[in-house]
């Protein structure tokens, strides 16, 4: 294999298939050094219109990647105490956490930016999308409040205030908490696209929640699998609950929660399974059909 050093998407014929070309798009390091490299091979690529928002797309997956490796030399560095409690459970379940635990740390930064402005925005509705007020009750159930004390609109949106959001950010869903209140909030919340009936705060807020409760379930179900004493274990909790029912339902909302992130992109990929194939072998559209999928290939120094 050729040595990559590039900041250039690179295009060439594939030499096993003569209809197909491979495309990578390099994952360079804050000194512009290429540590990795997604590749997406493309059958009749220069036929679809799509073909270069798919590329950008790719470009934005880049980027992220390259984001995750620089939290991981930072964390390598620093070595301080993890993010989450449920990264000291097993070095597996931490790798299995690495893009939740990016994303969650998007939605953290977007929450710092939501201003008194936007606060104010947000509590303006005189009666919100159904979705809005569930949201909202569903992250004030985390922190303690009842149902009783949210039970309208006007109730629960005296609660939205800088406090809330500074909580928010320092919260910890994989932390030891009281299974019930996870029971409740699984049979309220949804994944619907809130989008295209909230403001901006509404959705920072609702991609926070929904990163949270995969975070959890994912520490959840490794505890479960494992049957091992480690943080979760304390007398005083009863049996915690998932939010999610599987692994599949996780990787569904993580992914819902990375479109968001980015634009609500026509076919951004997941992080979690960098494998996809769009096909339509019977449709009267198999002509216009683009047939890729997705692989990265990390550089030697970043094997453990």
């Amino acid at each position: 294999m050729e040595s990559v050093n590039t900041s250039k998407i690179v295009t060439r014929p594939d030499s096993e298939a003569s209809e197909e070309t491979i495309t990578t798009i390099p994952i360079l390091d804050q000194m512009n050094q290429c540590i990795g490299m997604i590749s997406m091979n493309t059958k009749l690529a220069e036929n679809d219109p799509n073909f270069i928002e798919d590329i950008n797309e790719l470009k934005r997956l880049a980027g992220l990647i390259s984001d995750a490796m620089a939290l991981a030399d930072q964390e390598t560095k620093k070595n301080n105490k993890p993010l989450l409690y449920a990264e000291t459970i097993s070095e597996q379940l931490r790798r299995k956490l690495f893009f939740p635990k990016l994303l969650l740390l998007k939605a953290r930064e977007n929450l710092s930016k939501i201003d008194s402005n936007s606060i104010a925005e947000l509590k303006s509705y005189r009666v919100p999308p159904t979705i809005i007020h569930k949201v909202i009750c569903c992250i004030l159930y985390i922190f303690g409040y009842t149902p009783k004390q949210v039970e309208s609109w006007q109730d629960a949106a005296r609660y939205i205030n800088q406090d809330l959001l500074r909580r928010m950010q320092q919260y910890d869903s994989t932390a030891k908490q009281k299974g019930s209140i996870f029971k409740r909030i699984k049979s309220i919340i949804k994944i619907n696209d809130i989008k295209k009936q909230s403001s901006l705060p509404a959705q920072c807020m609702y991609d926070w929640l929904l990163v949270c409760l995969t975070l959890r379930s994912i520490a959840i179900r490794n505890r479960k699998a494992h049957k091992e004493e480690n943080v979760f274990a304390c007398n005083e909790y009863e049996e915690e609950e998932e939010v999610f029912d599987d692994e599949k339902d996780e990787e569904r909302t993580l992914n819902y929660i990375l479109n968001h992130q980015n634009g609500n992109s026509r076919n951004f990929k997941s992080l979690f399974n960098l494998s996809s194939k769009k096909n339509d072998d019977g449709g009267s559209d198999k002509e216009k059909t683009i047939h890729y999928s997705f692989s990265y290939s990390r550089i030697d120094k970043y094997k453990n």
